[in-house]
């Protein structure tokens, strides 16, 4: 049901304000995914008591670092094409 709603208000927009709402989303994204990157380098790590845990999250960084890349580049891309 909701699902249907959502496809029957977003048939009814245009290519730029789609545009514009993915670029919306994706700014979110890379926003909230330089934090988690932030908070886990910066309050995560150094709180960690476990040694286990500590390295665990040390190896998580590069992941997150690399999916904010790959969602940097996604929003490059959304911006260039609502631009046009």
């Amino acid at each position: 049901m909701l699902i249907a709603a959502l496809l029957a208000a977003a048939s009814s927009l245009s290519d730029p304000q789609i545009a514009t709402i993915a670029l919306t989303t994706h700014r979110i994204d890379v926003d909230r995914g330089q934090a988690v990157i932030d908070a886990v380098k910066n309050v995560l790590v150094p709180g960690a008591q476990n040694a286990d845990l500590k390295t665990l999250l040390q190896n998580a960084v590069p992941t997150l670092e690399g999916h904010l890349q790959h969602a940097k580049m996604v929003q490059a891309r959304v911006g260039s094409h609502a631009s046009r």
